[in-house]
């Protein structure tokens, strides 16, 4: 799952096959196919684990105190598979 982190409103988008953006416009994004995105030069990129997710999504139905914790990392510029819009 890829979203975008915008740091002028600091408002965080999950990408779509549409084009979105944060609430100030600044930010923008989409995917291009399944695993390919492009946002616009404004924009950090971010990774969650698409399995981790869902996981412990599932398990926090049932958790009391703490829920499960899932990995998220942010793409470095010349990552391959997020290009400029």
């Amino acid at each position: 799952m890829k979203l975008m982190y915008c740091p002028r409103c600091e408002d965080i988008v999950r990408l779509m096959i549409w084009e979105r953006q944060c609430i100030c416009g600044a930010s923008k994004g989409r995917y291009v196919d399944e695993n390919n995105a492009k946002v616009t030069d404004v924009a950090i990129p971010i990774g969650i684990d698409t399995d981790q997710f869902q996981e412990a999504l599932r398990q926090t139905k049932e958790c009391d105190i703490e829920c499960e914790k899932i990995d998220a990392w942010f793409f470095p510029s010349n990552w391959e598979t997020i290009r400029k819009l």
